[in-house]
This record gives C-alpha cells, structure tokens and sequence, in this order.
C-alpha cells in the first residue's frame, strides 16, 4: 500500500457549498449537521448531498467520524477550499 498523495482536484459550487455548510452549521452548533440540515442550508435534495459527501470525501476535503453521531469532519484542507473556494495548492 502505497502513501502518495492524491493531486489538488478543484472544488466545484455545489461541493464548496455543502462544505460551507458542514463548517458553518458545526461552528454554530458544535455537532456536525444531519443530511437534512445541509439540504435545507444549499437548496439541493438529501440524495444530491449524499453523493456530494462521498465526492469530498474521495478528494480527501472531508472525512467521517467513527463512533460518532452525524460523524463529517472537514479536514484541513476542507477548511482550506471552505474559506478558499479551491483546494490548497502547492507551487
């Protein structure tokens, strides 16, 4: 098993959309939010964000939490394209 990096992918609206939501709705709650809850805050059915979620996931911009109640974390680099509107970039 290799650990190579995956390369910087861009993150498209409907992805920087749902990943605003998840920061924002945790900041202001303190608990990630439910499928629902990031459906109401972008406009898009509850299906359209699961496959989102997976999207982020794969790029590494957000990961799911084990024993956890509504377990998305945004990781670093979600943190990253949320404020930035793009992943980090190395140069």
């Amino acid at each position: 098993m290799s650990d190579t990096k995956k390369p910087p992918q861009e993150v498209s609206e409907p992805e920087l959309k749902v990943l605003r939501a998840i920061r924002d709705f945790t900041a202001k709650n303190g608990v990630a939010p439910s499928y629902e809850n990031i459906a109401e805050a972008t406009g898009r059915g509850k299906s359209t964000i699961r496959h989102t979620i997976d999207r982020l996931i794969r790029k590494g911009l957000l990961e799911r939490t084990k024993w956890y109640f509504r377990g998305l974390a945004l990781t670093p680099e979600g943190f990253v394209a949320a404020a930035n509107g793009r992943k980090n970039r190395t140069k």
